[in-house]
C-alpha cells in the first residue's frame, strides 16, 4: 500500500510542476537513488564521491529553477521548500525500503542507477 502512496506521491509531483522544470525532476530522482542505495547499496568511495558532487550540482540547479518559479519566494525560503522537499522524499524511499525491503525490484533499480548517475560529467 506504502509503494502505491509513494508511487501516487512522485507522479503528482511530476504533474504538478512545468515541463521546464527538469532539474527539479532530477534532484527528485537523485534523492530517491541517493537514498535507496544509503540503505541497500554498497558503492565504493570513488562512485560514492562522484554521485555527492553531481547530487549536489543538480541540488544547487533544482533551488535555482525554484527560485525561477516562484519569484517572491526569497532565498531562504526557496532553500527550506527544497530542503522540505529531500526530507519527503527521502521519508517516501524508506518507507518502500522497509515495507518491501531492499530485494524490492523498485528499490533493486534505483541502487542500479546509482553508478550511471555517479558517471555523469557536469
Amino acid at each position: 500500500m506504502k509503494f502505491v502512496s509513494f508511487a501516487t506521491l512522485a507522479l503528482c509531483a511530476v504533474l504538478l510542476l512545468p515541463a521546464k522544470a527538469s532539474d527539479l525532476i532530477t534532484f527528485g530522482q537523485l534523492i530517491a537513488i541517493r537514498t535507496a542505495t544509503e540503505k541497500c547499496g554498497n558503492p565504493d568511495s570513488n562512485t560514492k564521491n562522484s554521485f555527492e558532487n553531481n547530487y549536489n550540482y543538480v541540488k544547487k540547479l533544482a533551488l535555482v529553477e525554484m527560485k525561477k518559479l516562484n519569484p517572491d519566494l526569497s532565498d531562504g525560503e526557496a532553500t527550506k521548500k527544497l530542503e522540505e522537499g529531500e526530507a519527503m522524499g527521502k521519508n517516501a524511499t524508506y518507507e518502500v525500503i522497509t515495507e518491501k525491503g531492499c530485494s524490492d525490484s523498485y528499490i533493486r533499480d534505483l541502487v542500479y542507477l546509482y553508478p550511471a548517475m555517479a558517471g555523469l560529467k557536469q
